[in-house]
């Protein structure tokens, strides 16, 4: 499965679109006459790495949909069921 967690083609369409204006904008402008300060220069590249970064990670991998409830938040919305409470004890009283 090569497509394996990859974001449907549409979002990677988007995605390479996004990617090729980015790209675009850093080759097509002739930095040396547009800007005139070397940090400038050097933070304007930084910027757009930053931004194509962004855009990839965001939207070429399907997000997690799997939601794990926290071990320290167990008790807190609901009382524990008895098979819990035993399940504890018998961890507790194997560490002992």
């Amino acid at each position: 499965e090569p497509d394996a967690g990859l974001a449907p083609a549409r979002r990677r369409a988007v995605v390479a679109i996004g990617l090729a204006a980015v790209m675009a904008v850093a080759a097509g402008v002739d930095w040396a006459t547009a800007v005139d300060a070397t940090g400038l220069r050097l933070l304007i590249g930084l910027i757009l790495g930053f931004a194509a970064g962004l855009t990839a990670r965001s939207q070429c991998r399907e997000r997690a949909t799997v939601e794990r409830q926290s071990p320290d938040a167990m008790g807190l919305d609901r009382e524990f069921t008895p098979a819990e409470l035993a399940e504890a004890d018998r961890l507790v009283g194997s560490i002992r």
